[in-house]
């Protein structure tokens, strides 16, 4: 009797092992929703023709204030059934290599971020969030305000994206930028940030990137004609 009663208890603890969800390493204190600019992205890699010109999503990246958080410990990422679904994701989120397709690039962004916040959304809802949060922000219609437009250059321009985007929103951005020909420094992503439940906050100054503190930015340019990857590939 007594070995029966062991064996059940060892096999009821087992089913509850296995029913588990996943475990998290890390919680997550914020989101970052990271939009790039596909003419200034096709400078640095080679992209499918045409290229895109509206800000299209990168990625929303769970982190925290004291700990990197990426490539948590969750469910692998499996292809949406929904064709509306893909569709919606395939204007917003378009995979810009013209080496790789949007199923390894979604793949990518969830097996690395969109599992640190599985605990609070899963894959669907993950994704369904990121579009939310990119659907209430249109870039260009808040930099047009300001009379920025795609092709603006020179040294005052992170400044004049930075308090566009901050007289619109009322929270601190962030901006990322890569060396682009000759001595040009190119902005290539922008960056927002909110809380867990999608509430814009500041984008903490401790994080804040300095890729773009140059003396020289050309930002959201209209160049068209893509350059061969030069090892510039995005890591993030």
């Amino acid at each position: 009797m007594a070995n029966n009663t062991r064996s059940l208890f060892f096999l009821l603890i087992t089913l509850t092992l296995v029913s588990l969800p996943p475990y998290h390493e890390f919680a997550f204190d914020f989101f970052k929703l990271v939009q790039q600019w596909p003419p200034t992205f096709c400078k640095l890699h080679r992209c499918p023709r045409p290229i895109i010109k509206t800000f299209t999503i990168h990625g929303l990246w769970p982190d925290n204030y004291t700990t990197f958080l990426d490539s948590c410990t969750g469910n692998s990422f499996h292809m949406f059934k929904n064709t509306a679904f893909v569709q919606n994701l395939t204007v917003r989120w378009p995979n810009l290599d013209y080496y790789s397709n949007n199923r390894r690039f979604w793949s990518h962004e969830w097996e690395k971020h969109g599992t640190c916040s599985e605990n609070l959304y899963p894959q669907e809802a993950y994704f369904n969030l990121t579009m939310q949060l990119y659907d209430r922000l249109n870039l260009l219609e808040v930099f047009a305000k300001s009379n920025i437009s795609p092709g603006a250059s020179g040294n005052q321009l992170l400044s004049r994206l930075n308090n566009s985007l901050v007289a619109y929103t009322g929270k601190i951005p962030d901006f990322k930028c890569r060396p682009g020909p000759s001595t040009t420094t190119l902005i290539i992503e922008v960056v927002t940030c909110y809380n867990s439940s999608g509430t814009a906050i500041d984008c903490p100054v401790s994080q804040l990137s300095n890729s773009c503190k140059t003396q020289s930015l050309t930002g959201i340019s209209s160049f068209e004609t893509h350059y061969p990857t030069q090892g510039l590939q995005m890591s993030r």
